[in-house]
């Protein structure tokens, strides 16, 4: 289903519209007060400093950015730091279809983090995609798919995460829900025959369901039979929101504007009224 997020951005003209002069406006869709949401040089480039300010409820940010060079001034010539231009920034929205298997991954991760509930649209295979895309992150290590380096249903285990200098693997088992479902206490056993089968003694199960109550002691349970030598963590739809959220935003080019503020540094500046009469979508 073709659905519309802020996933790019187009320049305008200055407007008193937005107010730069404190940080602070209201965005022009929802009508609440934008926040700070970063202030600095960069995000996208050297001697750039930018003022950018995001919607908390739907996502929607403009940014202010100027340049500053070195010149000489003064009978001595010595080099000092001067304001150049400035350009102004606002996203718009984009048509995107959560459910195609062709989804820029991340498109996906930015869309996502504003509408998580849509996360049962995505195609199994693409699931299997983010899940390893969010655990290089979490984990900081290589995640590589279990068979043949590719998407394989059904194979017990999905992915294999291989952390640190000391090689520990992590068996990972993915399940892309429909519905709410539970995740019986079977099914994560299968998971635990699998991870002993091919010799693995760690082991992640991530669904966008949740767990029954009876799949849930069985970590506990691994743990008080084999202490620390096997360890079994279960991440349901909400654990894995958490996730999501807390490694898309551990750094500042995991922000939405990060990949969208520097594309258009060449393109012509159209005016707020211009910008607001095309109704905000691409």
């Amino acid at each position: 289903m073709t659905k519309l997020a802020y996933l790019d951005a187009k320049p305008i003209k200055w407007s008193d519209y937005l107010d730069w002069s404190n940080g602070s406006a209201k965005c022009p869709w929802c009508d609440v007060a934008c926040e700070l949401a970063y202030h600095g040089e960069g995000p996208d480039h050297y001697r750039v400093y930018s003022t950018i300010l995001e919607c908390p409820n739907c996502g929607w940010w403009a940014a202010k950015q100027k340049t500053q060079e070195e010149m000489p001034i003064g009978p001595g010539g010595s080099l000092q730091s001067v304001n150049g231009g400035r350009k102004y920034i606002a996203s718009i929205l984009k048509k995107f279809d959560p459910s195609s298997r062709d989804a820029a991954l991340e498109e996906l991760r930015q869309y996502l983090i504003r509408n998580y509930s849509d996360i049962r649209e995505i195609t199994p295979a693409k699931m299997e995609e983010l899940v390893r895309a969010v655990y290089k992150d979490f984990l900081d290590c290589d995640v590589h798919y279990f068979t043949n380096n590719t998407f394989a249903p059904d194979g017990g285990i999905d992915l294999v995460a291989l952390e640190g200098s000391d090689g520990v693997e992590t068996a990972i088992q993915v399940k892309r829900r429909l519905s709410d479902v539970a995740e019986s206490v079977s099914t994560v056993r299968e998971f635990l025959g699998a991870m002993a089968i091919q010799g693995y003694r760690r082991g992640i199960f991530v669904t966008t369901g949740r767990f029954s109550k009876v799949a849930q002691t069985l970590p506990s349970r691994v743990t008080s039979i084999y202490g620390t030598e096997v360890a079994l963590d279960l991440v349901d739809a909400e654990g894995f929101e958490r996730l999501l959220r807390r490694t898309r935003y551990c750094s500042e080019d995991s922000h939405p504007w990060y990949y969208a503020i520097g594309k258009y540094r060449a393109a012509e500046a159209i005016s707020w009224n211009a910008f607001m009469a095309s109704g905000d979508e691409a």
